[in-house]
């Protein structure tokens, strides 16, 4: 019981030194990508975003672009 109640008022973690990297991750990027279809290299275009979220522990990424003329 009195191990419960502690667990209750513990102050929230905080993101460590180890987060801040994720931080230079973080932000609007253009892409290019390469693909070898047998003989044949398709190029594809797109964007990928970033940005932290979850109090500064996670970094959250979409990727958008096409492969082979399709979204």
């Amino acid at each position: 019981m009195i191990v419960a109640l502690l667990l209750l008022i513990q102050e929230p973690e905080k993101p460590g030194k180890e987060h801040d990297l994720l931080n230079s991750f973080e932000g609007d990027w253009d892409t290019l990508s390469r693909f070898d279809m047998g003989g044949k290299v398709e190029e594809s275009k797109g964007t990928y975003k970033s940005k932290i979220v979850c109090g500064g522990f996670w970094l959250l990424g979409v990727a958008e672009g096409d492969m082979m003329g399709m979204k």
